[in-house]
């Protein structure tokens, strides 16, 4: 993969694929977001939230898949960057619609539910017969931890294991095809299980796209905790799928990766390239 080749990236731009994969990167998202927001509408319940994310997340990668590989994540596309499995130019423009779609999702998710705010109305919920003392233990859970630098980590470690899940399924080569098809279900537990996890610690976001969509519309303090930590996670798998778990692990493999311009991996390629798509649009364009 000639990750950084101005040439090859150039040439990218002007198939059809490129600009395809664009649109599906934007509507994947817009999937994700709309649907794993829709799901907490009313109630922030971490069950909910996070089956509505990994479920969405699952039918985002299976719709769009073929087309642009359904990274519908910064992160994601940051992870497979720095395996050297996409284009600058592609990680680029992925996250840009990425963002867009997430900002649109949750624009709209926001609108058809008549104005109620979703975070605000978790703080409605109450567990006990005593509505303040109910509100008072999801303040306790939900501040539980403040120190910034401790959520950024949450959202490395949590967003590793989700890109790490990708590495393992969609990029290594020594994958049956019955592996692969069901790649959609076990990235989508994997998102299930971050939120799982981060929820009541950072929020469990794992997706810069998301959290910009409702920072947005809704602000916020922590959305620099929901830009580093995941980006860091994504690369973090990226490299580790490289340098120590790839099937073709070599000192020559090693060498190549990280000093060889031409570096050509010899994992499935998680760039969709697929001859169909690489005719040029315009000699113009």
């Amino acid at each position: 993969m000639k990750t950084f080749r101005l040439e090859s990236s150039i040439k990218d731009v002007k198939t059809f694929n490129f600009w395809q994969s664009l649109v599906a990167e934007f509507l994947g998202t817009f999937i994700l977001v709309f649907v794993g927001f829709g799901t907490a509408y009313n109630n922030m319940n971490p069950v909910k939230l996070g089956l509505g994310f990994g479920l969405a997340g699952a039918v985002a990668i299976v719709c769009i898949g073929p087309i642009s590989g359904a990274h519908i994540n910064p992160a994601v596309s940051c992870g497979l960057l720095v395996a050297r499995q996409i284009s600058l130019i592609r990680y680029i423009f992925y996250t840009i619609f990425q963002i867009i779609g997430a900002t649109a999702g949750f624009g709209l998710i926001s609108g058809v539910s008549s104005g109620e705010v979703l975070y605000k109305s978790y703080y409605k919920i109450n567990f006990t017969s005593s509505p303040s003392l109910g509100e008072a233990r999801i303040d306790e859970v939900i501040h539980r931890v403040t120190n910034p630098y401790l959520k950024i980590i949450c959202e490395l470690v949590i967003t590793f294991v989700l890109v790490f899940t990708v590495m393992r399924l969609c990029v290594e080569k020594r994958r049956s095809p019955t592996e692969k098809g069901i790649a959609p279900l076990f990235i989508g537990l994997s998102i299930t299980a971050g939120v799982y996890c981060g929820m009541n610690i950072s929020g469990g976001s794992m997706n810069p796209a998301a959290s910009l969509g409702k920072y947005f519309f809704k602000g916020g303090t922590t959305i620099m905790t929901h830009i580093i930590g995941p980006l860091l996670g994504g690369a973090l798998a990226g490299v580790s799928q490289q340098m120590f778990f790839t099937s073709d692990l070599s000192m020559s493999h090693i060498k190549s990766y990280l000093f060889d311009s031409e570096f050509e991996d010899h994992s499935d390629n998680y760039e969709p390239s697929s001859s169909r798509h690489d005719h040029v649009l315009s000699d113009n364009l």
